[in-house]
């Protein structure tokens, strides 16, 4: 699904080419977020990587300084900076979800034997 936002949303950016490409960045950062939170609070049937750990506490960070800048009037260089962190935590998300679906697809072939 998320490949399918990331791509849908590089298409629409490209087809459109105004202020409306905001919309991909909160149509695919929202459903990461979900997920991310999803599979923070859920029972995993698998091994998570440590690659998750590190992307969920980035995003804590990432969240905590968002929180602090908003009273110190900060909050405009955030955002700018979300415009370039975010796609990078797209992909991060997608290559560490992408890797823990082929751990849980490898595993389920082993049990299947």
């Amino acid at each position: 699904m998320q490949v399918i936002l990331i791509v849908g949303s590089l298409i629409y950016s490209m087809v459109v080419m105004d202020h409306r490409v905001i919309y991909c960045y909160l149509v695919v950062g929202g459903w990461q977020l979900l997920s991310a939170l999803f599979h923070a609070v859920s029972p995993y049937p698998y091994l998570p990587s440590p690659a998750r750990r590190y992307y969920l506490r980035a995003l804590a960070w990432t969240l905590g300084i968002g929180i602090i800048s908003f009273p110190l009037s900060l909050a405009i260089f955030v955002l700018f900076a979300l415009l370039f962190v975010s796609p990078i935590y797209a992909i991060w998300y997608t290559v560490i979800c992408t890797e823990e679906a082929a751990q849980v697809k490898k595993r389920s072939l082993i049990q299947f034997r």
